[in-house]
């Protein structure tokens, strides 16, 4: 009897060692995503200009994510079009000066369609729309809507160059980050209309 105790005891304290580390690695992963979310926030916050914003967004994710290529779209002024207004690799952190203009319909591609669904949306190379833009080798690109007042202004494009899926905590962030951008923009617009 005494040994079925102890063996009982012994299967509740590796029970409790095997919990206490999971709830430790759970902790882990939280506190890492809140500190890459503060780096973010920090960067959107003390950004003015929307494309500061929004390449300071791009950089952060490839930064921050390990993303091999963000770029960020946002709709033309006449509604029709997306555009490409920042990018980021990893292989050549600074891009700002030799960006050249991309501009989509606005229902092509996967900026195309998380723009118009208002959806973030995973795409896979062996989709035929995933080639829309000739110079994309990606392996994996992930799309979220940056949403301000219902109506979707913009799409984060993530991408990874090998075959790879995107985390869960990778896809939470990256959400975040967009709905904080999209009050940014949001808020930087106003201001720029009252300006005016």
């Amino acid at each position: 009897l005494i040994g079925t105790g102890v063996a009982a005891l012994g299967v509740v304290i590796l029970y409790q060692k095997n919990r206490s580390a999971k709830v430790e690695t759970k902790l882990s992963r939280i506190s890492t995503q809140v500190e890459v979310l503060e780096a973010f926030s920090q960067r959107i916050f003390h950004s003015v200009e929307a494309d500061d914003i929004l390449w300071g967004i791009a950089a952060q994710s490839v930064e921050s994510l390990s993303f091999d290529q963000c770029a960020i779209y946002t709709r033309s002024e006449n509604q029709q079009h997306w555009e490409r207004r920042a990018v980021a690799q990893s292989n050549r952190p600074s891009l700002r000066d030799e960006l050249g203009k991309l501009t989509l319909e606005i229902d092509q591609g996967l900026v195309g369609r998380v723009g118009l669904r208002g959806q973030v949306e995973f795409e896979a190379p062996d989709q035929p729309e995933a080639l829309y833009d000739s110079e994309r080798t990606k392996k994996a690109v992930l799309g979220v809507p940056i949403v301000c007042d219902g109506r979707v202004i913009g799409v984060i494009e993530a991408a990874f160059g090998e075959e790879r899926s995107f985390d869960a905590g990778q896809r939470k962030i990256l959400l975040n980050v967009a709905n904080l951008v999209g009050q940014k923009l949001g808020r930087s617009l106003s201001e720029r209309k009252t300006l005016e």
